[in-house]
């Protein structure tokens, strides 16, 4: 069975001695690692915590998954000489935004990077992301209630 191994976050099949065939590092190894990685769907509550840093937050940053099947340079190339307002029309555009995700981040985390989501599932509407193992604790204790 695959696991997420709690030092790399490989998901990975465990070695006989339960050891991690990427890292090298303890599979059941309790409290090892600050990090996660956590699927969260764009339907889904999330606890009012920093997905970062774990402290509390009512604070969100929106993540955007793009398409890139816009319309092909050409056809906004023509747009543009022939009718300019037509590059306004959301199937022109070169990407759309599929759908979001309000991951909860506090301003500090937000000023250091942009959350960048590990895997984007476009048919279920749902994001992979490398977050504080605190914080997906929360998120699964969400999910049992």
């Amino acid at each position: 069975m695959l696991v997420e191994c709690p030092h790399c976050l490989s998901e990975v099949l465990p070695q006989a001695d339960r050891t991690c065939p990427s890292c090298r590092g303890a599979i059941d190894e309790e409290g090892a690692g600050y990090w996660s990685k956590l699927r969260v769907s764009a339907t889904e509550r999330l606890p009012a915590m920093c997905c970062t840093c774990g402290e509390p937050t009512d604070e969100v940053e929106k993540v955007g998954a793009d398409s890139r099947d816009g319309a092909p340079g050409w056809a906004r190339l023509l747009a543009l000489v022939f009718k300019p307002s037509l590059l306004f029309r959301p199937e022109l555009k070169a990407t759309q935004t599929l759908f979001e995700i309000a991951m909860p981040r506090c301003a500090d985390c937000r000023s250091d990077e942009a959350l960048v989501p590990e895997h984007v599932n476009e048919a279920h509407r749902a994001m992979t992301f490398v977050v504080a193992r605190s914080f997906k604790e929360r998120v699964e204790a969400l999910r049992r209630t």
